[in-house]
């Protein structure tokens, strides 16, 4: 859910921030300093566009908390022998190929 709020509103604020660009780019050069309503369309679709973009950010938060989350579930054993058994390990490997492994049992 966090990543399809995260997509949703990268895709929503950046047609957003299009938008005011047009909305700036047909205004006649000089007319916000002469009128200040003249950009209040572009300045609210340039707000509006933030709003979403954080929005976005916020959500692919979420969804990397709960992938983090998930991770730690499942390597994390729980208390008793049996799950310690069936738990997902992770080991350093160094040398000539640097990483993690995973191995478990499910």
């Amino acid at each position: 859910m966090g990543l399809g709020v995260g997509i949703a509103g990268v895709v929503v604020g950046t047609g957003k921030a299009s938008e005011a660009e047009n909305a700036s780019a047909a205004l006649p050069d000089g007319a916000c300093a002469a009128n200040a309503n003249a950009c209040e369309e572009a300045d609210d679709l340039f707000s509006q566009g933030n709003t979403f973009v954080g929005m976005g950010i916020a959500g692919f938060t979420i969804a990397g908390a709960a992938g983090l989350g998930a991770i730690i579930y499942l390597v994390v054993p729980s208390g008793d022998d049996k799950s310690r058994a069936e738990a997902l390990r992770v080991r350093p490997m160094l040398g000539s190929a640097n990483g993690l492994f995973l191995e478990g049992q499910f």
